[in-house]
């Protein structure tokens, strides 16, 4: 991964870029809880894993909803208000979802969820690269690092309520009221830095398509974000490697807990904390790469966490005691930590000008990955049993190395676009935004 002086960028964050991380840290608090609960929703509705995996083609469903209109509710409404507007929606979503166990109620409400939570990554991701310049790959992996700290509180909490008794659904329900929670103290964040820029376009959306055009003409460049021009060959090479990367880690984390069952006999409660594993290795990880992230490119950092998530994976396929199966996922998140972050922002990246179309039609891939990979998953575990249907994981690791060859050997992406000092303040004054 060689390193080049011009790649070496500064990360500078202000109050507005702290709440958005906060607000991004509760949906992934929620995902992460939600893996864990649908094996446990199995039991509770007596149904067979590939009727328990409609529960992520549901989530999927309301993924794809929103990648196909994500972009035109924030143009409608703005980025900040949009934000808010979606996590209300997840809130509603997860009272659904938790409410009762029937088949049909839980599917509506992991529909429902996948919708709203697919709003909040569009809107952050988007935010993040087209502000951040070529610290948008830092930014973003960052980002994904804290939210994978608090994602590491939910599956450990869904473990810790079904042993007391109390269910799954308590570790759940909690993020209602820290969503709520953070809404109340919002404007503390941005009373702190009265000096930085708004994180977010709170202009109509014409007025920002000519701000949009007014700096692609101080920089050359005739785009602008509101254009639907081709995003081209890079775009989509990219494109398959985030849908790729997002069935790995879905496969992983929404079945890794019935593996663990069957292989090792861990309970209920041992193998719901499994996912705790998972995304244990994914915050060490994501915490280091933010950092490698400003110094080397994403493509060698990309091939070196699909090593990585294959050596772990092997090391969990392989167990038969929880410890060493525990390790395996450990090793396993360290790997797939870096694989959404970087795979989304290297896309983003190269359709310049248009970010908040590519961040909604990298939410449609994503929302198909969710769907097919684990139910794909649980239908081959009927049929083959769940250890050999998890070979579908390296599968998708390999064919995510093979496109993300084939997008280095074409022509060179567009990178991330690069603020002006017309259009921004630098990097040492200012930054600003953030995503699955």
């Amino acid at each position: 991964m060689p390193r080049t002086p011009e790649h070496s960028v500064t990360l500078h964050r202000d109050g507005p870029t702290w709440l958005i991380y906060l607000q991004l840290s509760l949906y992934a608090y929620f995902l992460y809880a939600f893996a864990p609960s649908v094996t446990l929703l199995r039991d509770e509705e007596h149904v067979r894993d590939t009727v328990a995996g409609l529960h992520g083609t549901a989530y999927a469903a309301g993924v794809i909803v929103i990648g196909l209109a994500g972009a035109r509710i924030i143009d409608a409404i703005g980025r900040g208000r949009a934000l808010w507007v979606f996590l209300g929606a997840l809130c509603g979503s997860i009272a659904i979802y938790a409410s009762v166990p029937i088949l049909p109620v839980t599917l509506l409400g992991a529909l429902l969820c996948g919708a709203a939570a697919s709003g909040v990554t569009i809107t952050v991701a988007a935010a993040l690269v087209e502000r951040h310049g070529p610290a948008g790959p830092a930014a973003v992996t960052e980002a994904n690092a804290l939210a994978a700290a608090a994602g590491l509180v939910g599956p450990l909490l869904v473990g810790a309520s079904v042993q007391l008794g109390f269910g799954w659904r308590p570790a759940v329900l909690l993020v209602i009221a820290l969503i709520a929670a953070l809404f109340l103290v919002r404007r503390r964040f941005t009373a702190r830095d009265r000096t930085s820029r708004p994180i977010e376009p709170t202009t109509p959306s014409r007025d920002r398509d000519q701000t949009h055009r007014n700096r692609d003409h101080k920089n050359h460049e005739p785009t602008r974000s509101g254009s639907r021009r081709p995003l081209g060959r890079q775009f989509w090479l990219g494109w398959t490697v985030v849908v790729l990367c997002v069935g790995v880690e879905f496969s992983m984390t929404l079945w890794a807990a019935q593996l663990l069952r069957d292989r090792s006999g861990a309970g209920k409660a041992l193998a719901a904390t499994g996912v705790t594993a998972i995304v244990g290795g994914m915050c060490i990880g994501r915490v280091l790469g933010s950092r490698l992230a400003r110094r080397y490119r994403p493509d060698g950092l990309l091939f070196a966490a699909f090593a990585l998530t294959a050596i772990g994976f092997t090391l969990f396929w392989m167990a038969t005691v929880p410890l060493v199966a525990f390790a395996g996922l450990a090793v396993t998140g360290l790997g797939m930590a870096v694989h959404y972050p970087l795979s989304l922002s290297r896309t983003i990246g190269a359709a310049a000008g248009q970010a908040d179309r590519a961040s909604s039609i990298a939410a449609l891939g994503t929302g198909i990955a969710i769907g097919v990979a684990p139910f794909l998953l649980g239908f081959l575990s009927d049929t083959i049993t769940m250890r050999y249907a998890f070979l579908l994981v390296p599968v998708f690791l390999l064919l995510a190395t093979a496109t993300l060859i084939a997008a280095r050997t074409g022509p060179v992406a567009r990178g991330p676009v690069e603020p002006t000092a017309e259009a921004a303040p630098s990097a040492d004054a200012t930054v600003a935004n953030v995503r699955g």
